[in-house]
């Protein structure tokens, strides 16, 4: 059994990783992220989940079903769309899959949001859906950059991070049968299950999360406007109409994590002390 301290389960998982990469640590959020997506992807090098099993963190916590791992909220099917929709020279799709030229983005140093994304084609797609002037297009586009960015950390914490009610959750939720219907969401999935009160994962929701201290996300899930404005994405391309929905629902997201977070790990530091 690994040595059971607070540190190991605080900040982005992504820099508790074995990646031989000079400097990983410094990089900004979203070339992390980049990289370890490509690492996942085509050598199957990288496991975000690792600190949660490592030290067996939900068991510690009494969550059921310990074993079976979900991100709450997705990043790999958002930025699909996003590259998709607005590629540089550093990254595109094809066939829904994301292609990085990798050892250019580990080269510049400074990489960030608007080199992985077109900033001019976001900025004039946020001035069509606002009918803004350019001071407050500048301003939502900055509130992107932050919000992806913090995001692009934000999804390899604690925060973002639950057991599942079964085997089935996961597969239907996200990359298989359900990839359109709820696009890997924890909103979207939530909102399509509260009508069915008898519905097992409903039910499960209902028992579990005062425990699990999803209670205000769950709330959030049902009547935030941020959230509820999001659309489902039908098609591996972004909606550019979306554009300023996608900012606050990131925002929301974020929030949601970062509070969570510091509740499970407050909570974590008592059990192990």
């Amino acid at each position: 059994m690994k040595m059971k301290d607070v540190h190991n389960i605080m900040g982005d998982f992504k820099d508790k990783l074995e990646i031989s990469i000079e400097d990983f640590s410094s990089y900004s959020s979203i070339k992390k992220w980049i990289i370890y997506d490509y690492l996942h992807a085509c050598r199957n090098q990288c496991d975000a989940d690792k600190p949660i099993r490592d030290y067996q963190v939900f068991a510690d916590l009494g969550w059921d079903n310990p074993e079976l791992i979900d991100a709450m909220f997705p990043l790999r099917m958002i930025l699909t769309g996003l590259i998709c929709a607005f590629p540089t020279k550093y990254a595109s799709v094809k066939r829904g899959k994301r292609n990085y030229k990798i050892q250019d983005i580990i080269k510049k140093e400074d990489f960030g949001v608007f080199d992985l994304l077109d900033k001019g084609r976001i900025e004039e797609c946020i001035g069509k859906v606002k009918k803004v002037e350019d001071e407050e297009i500048k301003e939502w586009s900055k509130r992107f950059q932050t919000a992806l960015g913090s995001y692009a950390k934000n999804v390899h914490t604690i925060g973002n991070y639950m057991p599942c009610p079964d085997n089935g959750y996961n597969k239907t939720k996200g990359w298989s049968s359900g990839r359109w219907k709820y696009n890997d969401r924890l909103d979207v999935l939530y909102r399509s299950i509260i009508s069915d009160k008898n519905h097992n994962w409903f039910i499960w929701f209902e028992n579990n999360q005062k425990k699990l201290y999803l209670e205000d996300i769950l709330c959030q899930c049902k009547t935030a406007p941020e959230l509820l404005n999001l659309t489902v994405q039908k098609r591996a391309k972004f909606d550019e109409k979306q554009i300023c929905n996608l900012i606050e629902w990131l925002e929301m997201v974020n929030t949601l994590i970062d509070s969570r977070g510091k509740i499970i790990i407050e909570q974590y530091k008592k059990i192990i002390s």
